[in-house]
């Protein structure tokens, strides 16, 4: 009996690490957490850091933007009013979403003295107090937001996360499609 549990024991030693990621990767919270750990860790790659070149596009959006905030109040934002819009459209759920937020509370620290730069870290959760709940678990500052209503057609994108930089005249300045480091220098001189 003692050889069987020997060898048992010796099979999950040798295929501990095999086990774990397969624990990890089955188990839906461990999951989440540790892949947005390990994509947080990419970000810190220069190949993430956000490129101002990202957008040719040069979309113009005239109508303005209605989102619920954290106290379910609705707010009609106008893009002339700021400067500068910055809109990431997020899910608790999204591990690539949840590793670019510290970048983005990096730089929401840095620009949150200037009035003329507004965040909306827009969520795509169907139940905004999940939204809600992981932006107290990770202790980030920034205001969130849901939809209110539909979103101006050049804001429509089927995939998160998102982000745009919005001019005072309705120009998206920039667009990105998937996660990146927005606390950097290109993004921040973009912002003045």
């Amino acid at each position: 009996m003692d050889g069987k549990i020997i060898k048992l024991l010796k099979a999950i030693k040798n295929n501990f690490f095999i086990l774990l990621i397969t624990i990890i990767f089955l188990v839906p919270p461990l999951r989440l957490s540790v892949t947005s750990f390990l994509q947080s860790i990419m970000l810190k790659i220069p190949f993430f850091e956000a490129s101002v070149n990202e957008n040719d596009t040069n979309k113009s959006i005239k109508s303005s933007i209605s989102v619920l905030d954290e106290a379910n109040k609705k707010i009609t934002h106008d893009f002339e009013d700021y400067d500068f819009t910055f809109i990431n459209f997020w899910a608790s759920w999204c591990p690539p979403c949840i590793a670019e937020m510290p970048s983005i509370q990096k730089l929401y620290n840095q620009t949150k003295e200037n009035k003329n730069i507004k965040f909306l870290m827009i969520s795509s959760d169907s139940d905004f107090s999940k939204a809600k709940n992981l932006k107290i678990k990770k202790e980030f500052t920034f205001p969130i937001y849901s939809l209110a209503f539909g979103l101006p057609e050049q804001l429509n994108h089927s995939s998160i996360p998102y982000t745009v930089i919005i001019d005072k005249s309705g120009t998206i300045i920039y667009e990105k499609e998937g996660m990146a480091n927005y606390n950097s220098d290109k993004i921040i001189e973009l912002l003045r």
